[in-house]
């Protein structure tokens, strides 16, 4: 089975931590969005439905990861 290149994927992962002011003990949790579209428009602008997955704990948003990739080869990595 071989890779179709012409799919954008981008995704985006919110990293969390709840930090004891709010209850937690710094407990880890991630929320990732995924985003896959023939057009990289879509793809970025969000248009698409995401695919998603929480791991961890919920908590304060600390940082966001954003990937975009085009048949598995790396466009840009982003870390704000």
């Amino acid at each position: 089975m071989s890779k179709n290149t012409n799919i954008y994927k981008y995704t985006v992962i919110e990293h969390m931590e709840n930090p004891p002011s709010l209850g937690g003990n710094w407990d880890y949790g991630s929320y990732t969005r995924v985003y896959m579209s023939r057009s990289p428009k879509k793809a970025l602008g969000m248009t698409v439905r995401p695919t998603t997955r929480q791991t961890g704990v919920d908590g304060v948003p600390i940082m966001e990861e954003r990937i975009l990739e085009k048949g598995g080869k790396l466009i840009f990595h982003k870390w704000d």
